[in-house]
């Protein structure tokens, strides 16, 4: 069975050229997150709300780099309330950088992440939770369903017509800030 890793180093090969040749705009097309900043690294807070389980464990680039893919759950202090807005987070490493530890799939950490806006990687909550597959002679088959909530994050968040605006994060660009200091949310 082959799966969409293809698809998804042929996406990304657009992404970047469309990138290089300044054809996609920087606006932020999903409300309530963090203002668009392409190109430039940004401070988020929250928690990981979900991660992608490709069959091939992550997606492939077209330079030998690698994409770990989650749903991260971005938190903004609104009138002295927390507003949630989930985001997707593409973990970019190498073969000699590592990959995300378990550990760090866990809801109950709070986390500080460092990443940097691409808006070409935008995508629906729909479209991110299943995975094309095909047999050996590129005959479609079904898709498999690869949105793993963790336990313990609000799952009515992820809606699935909601965009999730789409940000790049290196290894080593994040920090734990607390844990098991949850609070009250949606869908608690």
């Amino acid at each position: 069975m082959k799966n969409r890793s293809n698809e998804g180093r042929k996406v990304f090969l657009q992404g970047v050229i469309l990138l290089l040749l300044g054809v996609i705009p920087g606006a932020n097309r999903a409300a309530g997150t963090v203002a668009s900043s392409k190109g430039k690294k940004i401070s988020i807070r929250g928690r990981v709300l979900a991660r992608v389980n490709y069959l091939t464990g992550y997606l492939r680039g077209g330079f030998g780099d690698r994409y770990e893919v989650l749903v991260f759950g971005h938190e903004s202090r609104l009138d002295q309330s927390d507003a949630v807005s989930p985001i997707k987070i593409m973990y970019r490493f190498f073969k000699t950088e590592p990959a995300l530890p378990e550990s760090f799939f866990d809801s109950s950490k709070h986390f500080e992440l460092f990443v940097v806006r691409e808006p070409s990687c935008d995508e629906t909550v729909q479209n991110l939770s299943y995975q094309k597959n095909s047999d050996e002679n590129g005959k479609p088959l079904a898709s498999t369903y690869i949105l793993l909530p963790l336990d313990g994050a609000p799952k009515d968040m992820l809606k699935a017509e909601l965009v999730l605006p789409c940000y790049i994060m290196r290894p080593r660009k994040y920090k734990v800030l607390s844990r098991n200091e949850r609070r009250p949310g949606p869908g608690k």
